[in-house]
This record gives structure tokens, C-alpha cells and sequence, in this order.
């Protein structure tokens, strides 16, 4: 018997996962997933629902997330978004290109990964290059073009290019 039990939980599972899948991306209620499990077959009972999104969250295959909606706190599932491996960061220098590439720079990768994403920018697993004058180049005296002075010459800006196509 308990085979079958859990042969049921993982269909249910499944159902609920397509469903979600059919959302494409938008958070939904357990009210609004039970509406649209009534539109393929038989509604679930909400605590046999509620016990199946509890073990898809726990799975990693939905997030459980806080919302307001219409001036109430509502909770809500959505697919679990499946992060791109980190790319690599590396400094390099802007006038002699000498590199050094930055060890645990995951949370960078992420940030940049996840604005790539909002614009709807394929993540690259380029390295990400963040230019800048090392620390023999920047103590180097910086020749002024011809019209200006010391004091309006610019010093070459920092530059990310970052790991978005």
C-alpha cells in the first residue's frame, strides 16, 4: 500500500509541476493551481496540495515566496529558477592587460546573471573582465594630449564587460 501511495504523490507532484510549467514563469496561489489541476482533472483536496508544494519546495523544484496582492500578504509558488554556473571574474589591467582572475566571485557572476536575465540577455560563460589600471601602470606618469593641462587630463574610467552577449 504504501507503494502506491507514493506512486500517487509523485503523479500529483507531476500534475502540479506541468501546471506550473503552463504558468510560464508567474507565481501562483495554491487556489489558482488547485483551479487550473480542476481544468486538466479532479481537483485536490488543499492540505493534500499544500503537503505536495511543501515537498516540491523542499525538492528545490518550486520557490515559496511573500507577495502582496490586492492589499494582502499572499503566499505564492513559482518554477525554481535554475542558476548558470559562475563565470569567472578576472581584473585586467587597461594599459598592459596583465590579469588576475578573482577566486569566490560567485555573487558578482549571480548579479550579473540575473540582470542579463531581466533584459533578456543570453548568459555568457565568458569571463567577466572588470578593466582598470593595475598598480604599476597606474603609478606610471600619464602623458597629457597636446591642449590640455595635468589637471583636466582623465585617467582611463574603469570598464565591466560583463558575461552578456
Amino acid at each position: 500500500m504504501q507503494r502506491r501511495a507514493g506512486t500517487r504523490s509523485v503523479l500529483r507532484h507531476e500534475r502540479v509541476m506541468r501546471v506550473m510549467e503552463e504558468a510560464r514563469g508567474a507565481s501562483l496561489n495554491a487556489i489558482e493551481i488547485n483551479k487550473r489541476l480542476g481544468q486538466d482533472g479532479a481537483l485536490l483536496a488543499m492540505s493534500a496540495l499544500y503537503r505536495d508544494l511543501k515537498r516540491l519546495v523542499e525538492a528545490g523544484r518550486l520557490n515559496h515566496e511573500w507577495t502582496t496582492r490586492n492589499g494582502h500578504v499572499s503566499s505564492v509558488y513559482r518554477i525554481a529558477a535554475v542558476s548558470p554556473p559562475a563565470a569567472p571574474v578576472r581584473l585586467m589591467c587597461s594599459a598592459c592587460a596583465s590579469a588576475v582572475d578573482m577566486p569566490a566571485a560567485g555573487l558578482l557572476s549571480q548579479l550579473i546573471a540575473q540582470a542579463c536575465n531581466a533584459q533578456g540577455m543570453p548568459v555568457s560563460s565568458d569571463p567577466i573582465e572588470i578593466r582598470m589600471l593595475c598598480r604599476r601602470c597606474g603609478q606610471l606618469p600619464q602623458a597629457a594630449s597636446p591642449g590640455t593641462d595635468e589637471a583636466t587630463a582623465v585617467s582611463p574610467t574603469r570598464r565591466l564587460r560583463t558575461g552578456c552577449r
